[in-house]
């Protein structure tokens, strides 16, 4: 387990859960070029429109900083 506060603990987790945004773009950007674009039906064209995709990658990037400390394996 770690010794670092319970408050750093968190401020580094919202760090990792928003930086898990971009990276997820650019890697996403560069997966464009070496796979070939699905045809997807129209009503796909609004399954981000709330940005769920965003909320889920921070959310994933968060609780998985605060499983890998309090699991110790960070």
């Amino acid at each position: 387990m770690s010794n670092k506060s319970f408050t750093l603990i968190l401020i580094e987790s919202v760090i990792i859960g928003l930086a898990l945004i971009p990276f997820t773009y650019i890697t996403g950007y560069i997966a464009k070029f070496i796979t070939k674009k699905p045809t997807l039906p129209d009503v796909c064209s609004k399954w981000n429109e709330y940005y769920i995709m965003e909320v889920n990658l921070f959310l994933a990037g968060f609780l998985l900083h605060l499983a890998f400390v309090y699991s110790g394996l960070v």
